[in-house]
């Protein structure tokens, strides 16, 4: 490095905040206590499909609690029964 650090960049997702539990982790056992019947696998599915789109898409002023309300918003949408496809077609 020759420069001065211009950035700081802190990891929230369970590194820092959660002493090294990931948020999916964290997520999956709060859906479990409330009744979430789906195996770890499936929800990693969902997790990440209500993660993935908030990568560069949240505003830089979002704060944890903006960051997870996002997230579960989006989790909440996944997570969600979805009409069969042959429905779908009919319509």
């Amino acid at each position: 490095m020759n420069g001065p650090i211009e950035t700081l960049l802190f990891d929230f997702g369970g590194t820092l905040d959660a002493d090294g539990v990931a948020w999916k982790e964290r997520f999956y056992a709060l859906y479990r206590a409330d009744g979430l019947d789906m195996a770890n696998d499936a929800f990693a599915i969902a997790y990440y499909a209500a993660d993935d789109p908030l990568v560069g898409t949240l505003p830089p002023t979002t704060d944890l609690a903006g960051t997870v309300h996002a997230l579960t918003v989006n989790l909440e949408r996944e997570l969600s029964p979805k009409p069969p496809l042959s429905a779908i077609a009919r319509f």
